[in-house]
């Protein structure tokens, strides 16, 4: 229905908000995320939508909800209850995160009449900030048009303006860049050329509009946030050559914005892609240069010095493209200024953060409860049924929210415990799991591994602590941060960091990346069996060719994860978690 005296639609609520909503038969529901999508089109084939204010809840002097402009909202906060009927019947429900939605409303032109109900109108309230991607608009109104929108950023204060692509790839890509032939001037090819690094990192460069900019670049500020806020993400790079979102793309990039926004990534297609080398072979190596500021690794600039000025890019020794050659050509980032192209269009997708009430982590126990204690907790799989678990959640470690996964406390192993690490098969640690994680129960506790990849998978963006009695806090102890298992791969491991660099974990999942190895199942790089053969059983772990500790090494200690059996401790302990930030 159209909001009295605007003429403009609403676009529908998911289905599965529907669903889960008991709404009169009267009613007509329409989804709201933080603001009204309004349309108005612009050239070249494209929709524009811009975000509207949500107006502070009301009653009229009955004590009924009434008109504030042009949205009516109900009497009740984000703490009222789901499935509450008002007078006249129809239903308002809490949704997730502090949205509801109720459909009784008047018009404000109708004088107050306790117990009147109109059918033919409809409201929408929100407690919810605006959407902070297009992914995030697109969830909630499946039927929103490309255009440009209004969005919050997930890191820091204040909203900035984008282009949203809705329809290609699924749908749900926030623009970070564009550059379109056509329109650009001597004007915009110089501001693009000569930006200064505050321009490509704080104040960004043109407008997503089409009809008031051939060029964008949105700042690296916003780049860093959404990449550090949604670590799980794909970014392609579409231009006139290659316009499928599936052509020219990386995964999972990150721009450190305390490293002079050096660029990483796990993956990056095509193999011409200059990405590939800079960013995924180079992890974190390559800084962003401008025409003032240098940190390319060529002995001048790059971006300047070149036979002319290229613009900011994260160069190596100048072979890269950028947004607007010196040549006055595009060219795609297929490849290194080797395809001519007539526009570029970079958008960014997060894989979507899970619901706090999922349960699957401690992080979510604690997001759901902040004043949660420590102790024993019943959690989901995300594979399907419940396991119990350990969650670490005083403030101190780390702000708490960490999951057990894994265990050794020698004073209170009894021989059982012991026995089951050295003599674990290979479906006790990566099917079954052994051990418990009350320390009044069991001295040895694993989560088996296929858990430990479900977790990780979900969660790209992790941390996983190893602490012991000798180096107790995150702080001293050993910390790998976005740690994977391939399970197709025999739980294969690798991570993005491990610090400190002394640790052989570094060595396992960075250098190397080694495969998980137990004493019926060979998989390290010895002739071998580093876990049954190497003077006696070790139990199950990530050997390369048998110098790593386990969960208990056969000589009878237990040694700390921060150097190569060297340090011997009482107990160590493995924790997870996630690299979120769950809405308050």
């Amino acid at each position: 229905q159209p909001l009295l005296g605007t003429g403009e639609e609403l676009l529908p609520f998911p289905l599965q908000r529907l669903a889960a909503m008991k709404i009169s038969p009267c009613a007509q529901v329409f989804g709201l995320l933080g603001g009204l999508a309004t349309a108005r089109k612009m050239p070249l084939g494209t929709g524009s939508a811009r975000s509207k204010a949500l107006a502070d809840p009301s009653t009229d002097g009955a004590g009924y909800p009434v008109c504030i402009g042009d949205l009516v909202h109900p009497n009740k906060t984000a703490a009222c209850e789901a499935a509450e009927q008002d007078v006249c019947g129809n239903t308002y429900t809490l949704l997730s995160h502090g949205l509801y939605a109720q459909c009784s409303w008047r018009p404000s032109a109708l004088e107050a009449q306790p117990g009147i109900c109109l059918s033919d109108a409809i409201c929408v309230a929100a407690s919810h900030p605006p959407p902070r991607t297009c992914l995030e608009i697109k969830m909630t109104q499946p039927g929103a048009p490309s255009g440009i929108y209004t969005l919050h950023r997930p890191k820091a204060e204040g909203t900035w303006e984008t282009y949203c692509e809705m329809e290609k790839g699924g749908g749900g890509w926030t623009m970070l860049a564009k550059s379109i032939k056509e329109g650009l001037t001597s004007d915009w090819y110089k501001a693009v050329r000569e930006g200064k690094y505050e321009d490509y990192t704080e104040k960004g460069i043109g407008d997503a509009d089409d009809i008031e900019a051939p060029v964008f670049w949105a700042p690296l500020e916003i780049w860093a946030e959404y990449t550090k806020y949604w670590k799980g993400n794909t970014v392609e790079f579409s231009d006139s050559k290659y316009p499928n979102f599936d052509q020219t793309f990386v995964k999972n990039m990150f721009i450190d914005a305390d490293n002079g926004f050096a660029i990483s990534a796990d993956a990056a297609s095509p193999t011409s892609n200059p990405l590939k080398a800079i960013a995924v072979n180079d992890k974190g190596k390559h800084r962003f240069t401008t025409f003032d500021v240098d940190q390319d690794t060529w002995s001048k600039n790059c971006a300047k010095d070149n036979s002319g000025a290229n613009g900011g890019f994260w160069y190596t020794a100048c072979y890269q493209t950028s947004m607007a050659h010196r040549t006055n050509k595009l060219y795609s980032w297929a490849s290194s200024n080797t395809e001519e192209v007539n526009w570029l269009r970079f958008y960014f997708k997060e894989v979507p953060l899970p619901d706090p009430k999922d349960k699957y982590t401690c992080a979510q126990v604690k997001a759901l409860n902040p004043k949660a204690e420590s102790g024993m907790y019943t959690l989901n799989k995300i594979s399907g049924g419940t396991w119990e678990t350990y969650c670490e959640m005083d403030d101190s470690f780390g702000g708490g929210g960490w999951t057990l996964l894994a265990k050794t406390i020698k004073a209170s192993a009894s021989a059982e415990d012991k026995s089951q690490i050295y003599d674990g098969t290979w479906e006790d640690y990566t099917q079954e799991g052994f051990g418990d994680p009350d320390d009044s129960k069991s001295g040895v506790f694993w989560s088996p591994l296929a858990n430990w990849a479900d977790l990780m998978k979900l969660f790209t963006g992790n941390e996983m602590a190893f602490v012991d009695s000798s180096y107790p806090t995150l702080e001293k102890g050993v910390v790998v941060t976005d740690m994977r298992l391939d399970p197709d791969s025999k739980f294969q491991i690798s991570a993005a960091k491990v610090s400190p660099s002394s640790s052989p974990l570094r060595d396992m999942a960075i250098k190397q990346k080694v495969k998980f190895t137990t004493w019926d199942s060979d998989n390290d790089a010895w002739g071998n069996n580093c876990a049954k053969d190497n003077g006696g059983r070790n139990g199950g772990w990530w050997y390369t060719a048998c110098h790593q500790a386990s969960m208990w090494h056969r000589n009878g200690n237990v040694y700390s994860m921060r150097s190569h059996i060297e340090t011997s401790v009482s107990w160590l302990k493995g924790y997870f978690r996630e690299s979120v930030q769950y809405p308050e």
